[in-house]
């Protein structure tokens, strides 16, 4: 007996550590207020803009670190099975949930309940794994190396990497780099290297040139940021929810 695409014993013990900060938990009130007082002696004009960028960064997060500071946690690290959908995902908080209420009450009614939704998780686990295998055998039905090839990776068969016999790790990898290199020398040595010089790849633009713009507003940028989707990067100073 086994089960197809489950995890390995040993992948249940392995853990990963994440950061995050509780985002929801602040109040935006007294946030608003704190950033507004740090903002407030952001700089002086003779600052360069670069200084200025820095400075505004380091006072956002400082606010920020305030409000949130970064919370780290070790979590289970499991994949997710690919049969695992969103109907499953909500049929699942749904069981928890009745779970979590038939404890706190203890209630025959509200266990009744919680049983009723685990036993329908079972069965639409079974129907979920069921239908994604027998669509995964059909589709690698029609070519026997395909096929064995799914089978070997849902029952972890991994192939190994065969490296070339050598001596010394260095001389493997000056091979495989000196191969490398003349497969891109053959290559280039195909190519026409005939060239129109009458051919501008780059033509000169037409109409008006555009050398003075008229200063912008607060006001102006604020309403451009309130019609524009927020987004940003893990690198900026604030996340786009609190904006």
């Amino acid at each position: 007996m086994f089960s197809l695409l489950s995890p390995s014993p040993e992948s249940f013990n392995e853990k990963k550590t994440i950061t995050f900060r509780n985002i929801k938990g602040i109040s935006h009130d007294e946030f608003s207020k704190d950033l507004h007082e740090e903002l407030l002696t952001l700089g002086n004009e003779e600052d360069s803009f670069e200084n200025l960028i820095s400075l505004y960064n380091s006072k956002c997060n400082s606010v920020l670190n305030h409000h949130a500071p970064t919370i780290t946690k070790q979590i289970k690290d499991r994949q997710s099975a690919p049969w695992f959908d969103g109907e499953y995902k909500v049929l699942r908080n749904f069981r928890r949930k009745a779970e979590k209420k038939w404890k706190n009450s203890e209630s025959l009614a509200d266990r009744k309940h919680y049983e009723q939704l685990r036993d329908q998780c079972i069965e639409l686990s079974d129907r979920k794994k069921q239908e994604f295998f027998r669509t995964q055998f059909w589709k690698h039905s029609f070519s026997p190396k395909s096929l064995f090839s799914f089978v070997n990776t849902f029952l972890d068969r991994d192939k190994c990497l065969t490296l070339p016999s050598s001596e010394s790790l260095k001389d493997t990898v000056d091979e495989f780099n000196t191969y490398f290199q003349d497969k891109i020398d053959t290559i280039r040595s195909k190519f026409d290297h005939t060239y129109d010089q009458t051919h501008d790849c780059f033509p000169s633009s037409y109409g008006e040139k555009l050398s003075e713009f008229e200063p912008t507003t607060i006001e102006e940028i604020d309403q451009i940021l309130k019609e524009t989707e927020l987004k940003t990067s893990p690198i900026d100073p604030l996340p786009a929810s609190i904006l």
